[in-house]
């Protein structure tokens, strides 16, 4: 949550992240995997070939749509 919280303020490279959540670089690295697999980031590459990363602020919606639609498949 604080991966996603951090990259929904702009775009950062890989070292921003690790600077600013701290631990190991293969933790990091990890948790980024899980959340780009999850369609939960962008990647985005620069064109001085730099990789950002950035939260993909659509899921917000999506997530809520799922859950209204759970809750109210529940009551059924």
């Amino acid at each position: 949550m604080e991966i996603l919280q951090f990259l929904s303020r702009d775009k950062y490279k890989f070292t921003d992240i690790l600077n600013y959540i701290g631990g190991a670089k293969g933790n990091l690295h990890h948790h980024l995997m899980i959340l780009q697999s999850a369609n939960l980031i962008h990647v985005h590459l620069s064109s001085n070939n730099q990789f950002y990363l950035s939260t993909r602020t659509e899921f917000t919606i999506e997530l809520k749509e799922k859950m209204v639609n759970f809750i109210q498949n529940a009551n059924a």
